[in-house]
C-alpha cells in the first residue's frame, strides 16, 4: 500500500480568497493551500472576527476549515467582560480535544504549521502535534528573534529567546522561504531546514513593458527586515 501525506495544517494567518484584502501570512496561506490542496486533511486556522467570515476562506478548502476562534456574536456580546473570548490563546486551548478527534478521524498523518512572525503559533503547531501524537513540520519566513527585536515586542522576544529553541529542535521537518534563513538557523539554532519557494502563478503571456496599454502597479514584496534587503 502507498503511503500518501496528509497535513493537518494550522496558521495564524487566515488563508483568504485572492479577491479579499489581506496582510501577513494570510495571502501566502492561500497560495500554499491551494498548492498543497491534495495533501490537506484538515486546516485549523485563527479568523479575524472583524475583519474575515467563513464565506471569505479559500473556496477550495471551506470545508476543511476549524477556526480557531469564538464566534464573532460572542465575542461582541460578552467579550467587554469576558476578555479571554477575544485570545487565540484561549480559544486554541478550547477547541484542543475536540480538533484532535477531529484530526485522527481525517486520518492526518502530519501536523504542518505555517508560521508569520509570532511565535505562539509554533507553540499551537508544537501542542497540537504534541497532543496528536503526530510528527511537526514547520514552514517559516522570519526569525522569530530578529522579529521580535525589530518590533520590540517584549512578549514574542521572551518566547523567542525562551522557548523557540526548544520547539525547533523537536521539529521533523523545517522549511524556509529563503536560503539566508536556512543558514541563520544552522548557524543560530543548529537545525537543517529545506528552502520552499513560495507558489505563485506565472502569466500566461510576458508583459510588453513598451505597450500603451500598460498600467503601473505597486507591488509589495515584504517587509523592510535586511531579509528582504537584497
Amino acid at each position: 500500500m502507498s503511503f500518501k501525506i496528509k497535513l493537518g495544517f494550522i496558521t495564524d494567518g487566515t488563508p483568504v480568497n485572492e479577491e479579499v484584502m489581506a496582510h501577513g501570512m494570510c495571502r501566502v496561506n492561500t497560495r500554499l493551500l491551494r498548492a498543497l490542496d491534495e495533501y490537506v486533511a484538515l486546516v485549523a486556522t485563527t479568523i479575524y472576527s472583524t475583519a474575515y467570515q467563513r464565506k471569505h476562506l479559500v473556496k477550495e478548502i471551506q470545508n476543511k476549515c476549524v477556526l480557531i476562534a469564538f464566534p464573532y456574536w460572542l465575542q461582541r456580546t460578552l467579550g467587554r467582560f469576558l476578555p479571554q473570548l477575544r485570545s487565540q490563546e484561549f480559544a486554541f486551548y478550547s477547541i484542543l480535544p475536540s480538533l484532535i478527534k477531529r484530526l485522527h478521524k481525517t486520518e492526518a498523518n502530519w501536523v504542518f504549521c505555517s508560521c508569520g512572525a509570532d511565535p505562539k503559533i509554533l507553540d499551537k503547531g508544537f501542542q497540537l502535534a504534541q497532543a496528536s501524537g503526530l510528527p511537526l513540520a514547520i514552514y517559516l519566513v522570519d526569525d522569530f528573534l530578529e522579529s521580535a527585536l525589530l518590533s520590540e515586542n517584549q512578549e514574542n522576544l521572551k518566547i523567542a529567546k525562551e522557548k523557540v529553541p526548544y520547539w525547533l529542535s523537536k521539529v521533523e521537518r523545517i522549511f524556509v522561504i529563503s536560503d539566508g534563513l536556512r543558514q541563520l538557523l544552522l548557524e543560530r539554532y543548529k537545525v537543517n531546514s529545506i528552502v520552499l519557494s513560495l507558489p505563485y502563478e506565472l502569466p500566461q503571456k510576458p508583459v510588453d513593458l513598451n505597450s500603451v496599454q500598460k498600467n503601473d502597479q505597486i507591488i509589495f514584496v515584504g517587509n523592510l527586515s535586511h531579509f528582504y534587503i537584497d
